[in-house]
């Protein structure tokens, strides 16, 4: 049970809730996630199980996918719909090139400052536990990268957005910044993750459906799966043994030109996970 599950989480319940429900079945030794979606969100959640949980940077790393709705006119302290109303607006009169010249802002690297509800630690605490206490937290900007932002539908006070982005993008800081640039305030009324790297929501399992342990076996994507991106090498027993004692490859031996991640494989065991870069190989993660 080494791998991964994909997940197509409902709405109103958390990620860990999810987790819980798949452990009670396979009953693992390990498992995790890898990206929380929050309670009132829906969309693909990848399980980690096993030795799965190795994997969470590579994975978590990876660009995501979402629909968004974002409501104008109202903004609360979450930027989400669970939040607390500190802000409304009268929404002004928008037509949709307008709007749709308005997105082409955040398109590329920009800069987000977290919303105030977010796991990020400030001065060593959760910032959601300073703002449910009432204190203010000044949580710093962040690099993030829109590789695409489009509009789906505009019918006021509501627009849905389709957002391609990088790790690390918050989806509620975004929508009250777009709405900011609207001349209004607003926050994410809904949000449902489409897909993280190569996994789609399509493909994955729907908690409302029989989750037993034979359709949970079934479903398992094995680890040389899990990371279709990266360059498969093949290697045999000998040097797959050197691998998992710790012993560094030599990036001469293997032909290896290109930088990168690479994945050791033999036959159809993923044995380790290592990065190319310049004349070094760096071993990331190995597998027994």
């Amino acid at each position: 049970m080494d791998g991964i599950l994909l997940v197509d989480k409902p709405k109103g319940i958390t990620s860990l809730e999810v987790v819980n429900k798949i452990k009670r079945v396979l009953k693992p030794k390990k498992i995790g996630h890898a990206g929380t979606l929050d309670p009132f969100a829906t969309g693909l959640l990848i399980i980690l199980l096993n030795q799965g949980t190795k994997l969470f940077n590579f994975i978590s790393s990876q660009p995501k996918l979402y629909l968004a709705t974002v409501y104008l006119g109202i903004e609360t302290d979450s930027y989400d719909c669970t939040g607390k109303v500190i802000k409304q607006e009268e929404v002004p009169s928008l037509s949709e090139d307008l709007i749709k010249e308005k997105l082409k802002e955040f398109v590329g690297n920009i800069e987000q400052v977290p919303p105030p509800f977010s796991a990020l630690k400030y001065k060593g605490v959760r910032a959601y536990k300073l703002a449910r206490r009432g204190i203010k937290v000044e949580l710093k900007k962040r690099n993030v990268t829109i590789y695409e932002l489009e509009l789906i539908r505009w019918n006021n006070p509501e627009l849905e957005i389709k957002v391609r982005c990088s790790a690390g993008t918050y989806i509620r800081s975004l929508a009250v910044d777009i709405a900011r640039s609207l001349n209004s305030c607003g926050h994410l009324k809904e949000l449902r993750r489409i897909s993280c790297g190569h996994f789609h929501v399509n493909d994955a399992l729907k908690i409302e459906d029989d989750l037993s342990l034979e359709t949970l076996e079934q479903n398992i994507i094995p680890l040389i799966d899990a990371l279709p991106d990266f360059k498969t090498v093949y290697i045999d027993e000998a040097i797959a043994w050197r691998l998992r004692n710790g012993v560094q490859p030599r990036k001469d031996e293997f032909g290896i030109t290109e930088e990168g991640y690479i994945k050791f494989v033999k036959e159809k065991e993923l044995v380790a996970i290592a990065e190319v870069k310049g004349s070094k190989i760096r071993l990331e993660r190995v597998f027994h």
